[in-house]
């Protein structure tokens, strides 16, 4: 995955203090009985953010952002990860409801040249038929968040799934993100010349705005990075409840952009600027997770203001981030 300018850290690193603490007060309750035995010493432990796709009240997968102590290993991370879209996960007291029943089990987890399988226990088989596709794309764009990963694969009880058990649906060999997510398919128009490209719209669950990614047709541009630019501007019916992101407004729409390049420089409107040079860092987050993450399309996002570049607030030409870090939709398990 292409890598570009860190905003903050993600993980709080106090291992070395913590292991040193820990090794001493052993030493010294072995070596002097004399003395008090216990000993309560507050470290704090490393943190890491990982994204589940939950149920909304209408029904679209949103990907929340929450944090939780950091595993040791990567099939430990997942396992936890996972745990979260099941019914007694925590989330599910933050509005959003759980995909897997809560008596399916985790039977192994494997990762080989990157592609990664978990295989469930036969209770898997026993979702309700219009559930089914939304457990697969849950499990797909959530698992997909793993920079080792680039495809999945599920088993039950060791075989392969290859067709969803209740509609009959035929899964593609390899899961990735070409499935789609919260698929919004345009009912008339034409198809031809179209594509399906993934890009973000906001909407109100429990009196705070979230993005959601929605994949839809749209006419195909004279490359992928114009067609993703074009339908992130795309109206969507009133009735689904999904509205265009307004920081797109910050966007100068009658400057042309170079889209032959990855390298895309786009020119914003005066008030983007938050102070001298300085431009906030939510519509550059939005732009490189709609292209790098939701698309898979390798682009660096620059901005300028009055034919002047610009730098965005928490961002530093000195480190790198890798995008599945960006923070989204946060909440609180």
């Amino acid at each position: 995955m292409k890598k570009f300018m860190k905003k903050r850290f993600f993980i709080f690193l106090f291992p070395v203090i913590a292991i040193c603490i820990t090794i001493g007060a052993l030493v010294f309750s072995k070596n002097d009985k004399g003395l008090k035995q216990e000993f309560n010493v507050s470290v704090e432990k490393e943190q890491t953010y990982r994204k589940v796709y939950m149920l909304d009240k209408d029904n679209y997968l949103v990907p929340l952002t929450f944090a939780f102590d950091s595993k040791e290993l990567l099939a430990d991370d997942i396992r936890y990860v996972i745990s979260m879209l099941r019914d007694e996960s925590p989330l599910t007291s933050k509005g959003y409801s759980t995909l897997l029943n809560e008596n399916v089990q985790i039977q192994g987890i494997e990762l080989d040249n990157n592609i990664l399988n978990v295989d469930f226990s036969k209770e898997f088989k026993e979702h309700d038929k219009d559930k089914e596709e939304k457990i697969i794309e849950s499990l797909t764009w959530t698992l997909l968040q793993y920079d080792e990963v680039n495809g999945l694969t599920i088993s039950v009880d060791g075989v392969k799934l290859e067709t969803l058990p209740q509609s009959g649906i035929v899964l593609p060999s390899v899961l990735d993100k070409t499935i789609g997510i919260n698929k919004y398919y345009d009912t008339t128009g034409n198809i031809y010349n179209t594509t399906s490209v993934t890009v973000f719209y906001e909407k109100e669950n429990n009196d705070e705005i979230v993005y959601v990614p929605v994949t839809r047709r749209v006419i195909n541009e004279e490359n992928i990075r114009r067609t993703v630019y074009n339908a992130m501007f795309e109206d969507i019916a009133v009735m689904s409840g999904l509205s265009k992101i307004d920081e797109l407004e910050l966007i100068n729409t009658t400057s042309s952009i170079n889209f032959e390049e990855e390298d895309l420089t786009i020119s914003l409107v005066t008030n983007a600027l938050i102070e001298e040079g300085i431009v906030d860092n939510e519509l550059y987050e939005l732009l490189v997770m709609t292209y790098n993450d939701l698309n898979d399309i390798e682009v660096s996002v620059n901005f300028e203001v009055d034919e002047e570049q610009v730098s965005v607030n928490g961002y530093s030409d000195e480190e790198e981030f890798s995008v599945s870090s960006i923070i989204i939709n946060e909440i609180e398990a």
